[in-house]
């Protein structure tokens, strides 16, 4: 599973998925549009380029699902990446943060 945003909710999301593996997923690389992350490493997992690097990221780390972390990704572009990503047998699923208070 790749992680799409290597920002707060990302972090937020690996550790959660490493520390509780009740979820299935083994995280093995990020997807980040800004440049300045690409070709890090975070949580021991490497950031690969934005979206034009998605498909072939996938493939290099054996990935089956991309879990979109950021809110930067609005609903006609996470469409747009699952019917991408669906001609590879990539699913597509999004990780939010919601706070409730009363």
């Amino acid at each position: 599973m790749i992680i799409y945003g290597a920002g707060d909710s990302g972090y937020l999301l690996v550790k959660e998925l490493l520390q509780n593996r009740k979820y299935g997923l083994s995280p093995v690389g990020w997807i980040d549009d800004d440049e300045t992350k690409q070709n890090m490493f975070l949580y021991g997992f490497k950031i690969y380029g934005g979206e034009e690097q998605l498909v072939s990221a996938c493939e290099k780390a054996k990935a089956t699902v991309v879990l979109i972390s950021t809110k930067e990704i609005d609903e006609s572009k996470e469409r747009m990446l699952s019917e991408k990503l669906a001609l590879n047998n990539i699913q597509v699923g999004r990780f939010n943060v919601n706070l409730y208070y009363k």
